[in-house]
């Protein structure tokens, strides 16, 4: 009887094992589906979708020292456009425009990085006179104002400043400008490029700027660094990390102070910096987790908050 239900049990056992044994083999087959086709996805997406996928992100920030007269201004910010001459650059340019445009901004600021550099995209680089020849149609009731970034100064600061005058934005690096609206004036001044032009900061002439005052700066670290006259800082550079993944976040910040100024809002006393993500990308591009935007920003007096 033993040897007969020994015999039944292996007769019995025998499918089973092979099932087993294909589906061991099968396992790690599998596995290397889903993880190609979780790559290809994150390829698709972050190489080909969220990069131009750009966002309107509405901001309102109230100012201790703001004229009530220039209460309800709207500025719209647009950072790192990082232009190339492929059609998908272009037809972003022109996107970037219109939506700009749709907003009726008092105020433009660009904050620099209008070069782009992908190593993916070497061969295509584009002239300054193509791309601040569509900016010239930015629509806005008071100026446009930009500093450079360190791309700019990379490929030509000088021919890149050139194109952007000639368009009609006027570019300041060490200097200030007052804007009289309403009989009022505030003063915008631009900081050099911190990573290729610190060596050209002069505090002497940025400490003249009267205030009310808004101060560009294309990378953040000097609101950190310099006690200037302005309320508030406006700056871009660190693309938000360009590249986040799920709870860890950006893989990597171009900032000596890591994540402390990679996006949004910062505070040092009554001092507030405000850092965009930008519009574009650079080295690769690609966006994850981190799609680009333009900011449009309403600077409200802070007394006129007392009043509410």
């Amino acid at each position: 009887m033993s040897t007969q239900t020994s015999l039944i049990s292996g007769t019995a056992m025998t499918p089973l094992r092979k099932i087993t044994a294909l589906g061991k083999k099968r396992i790690p087959r599998v596995l290397f589906i889903l993880a190609a086709i979780i790559m290809l996805s994150f390829y698709v997406y972050a190489f080909h979708y969220e990069p131009y996928m750009i966002t309107i992100r509405h901001e309102e920030v109230f100012l201790d020292c703001w004229n009530q007269e220039h209460d309800g201004l709207k500025a719209v910010i647009i950072s790192d456009i990082h232009q190339l001459k492929t059609p998908r650059h272009l037809k972003r340019l022109e996107q970037i425009i219109e939506l700009a445009n749709r907003e009726n901004p008092d105020l433009i600021f660009l904050l620099g990085d209008f070069m782009g550099h992908h190593i993916t995209d070497w061969n295509e680089h584009t002239q300054p006179e193509e791309i601040t020849a569509p900016l010239a149609r930015l629509k806005n009731r008071y100026g446009v104002f930009a500093v450079l970034g360190n791309h700019d100064w990379w490929f030509n600061g000088r021919l890149m400043r050139k194109a952007l005058e000639k368009a009609g934005i006027r570019v300041l690096e060490n200097e200030f400008v007052e804007v009289d609206v309403l009989g009022k004036t505030f003063s915008i001044a631009g900081l050099p490029d911190k990573k290729t032009r610190n060596y050209k900061l002069d505090l002497q002439k940025l400490r003249k700027v009267s205030e009310p005052a808004i101060l560009l700066s294309h990378n953040p670290d000097y609101f950190r660094e310099l006690q200037l006259p302005g309320e508030l800082m406006l700056s871009g550079h660190t693309h938000g990390g360009q590249i986040a993944l799920p709870i860890i976040g950006a893989i990597m910040v171009p900032s000596k102070y890591g994540k402390k100024h990679i996006s949004g809002w910062s505070y040092l006393g009554d001092r507030k910096l405000f850092v965009t993500i930008g519009t574009g990308n650079s080295i690769i591009n690609a966006r994850f987790l981190c799609p680009p935007e333009i900011v449009v920003m309403t600077l409200r007096a802070a007394s006129s908050k007392q009043e509410r």
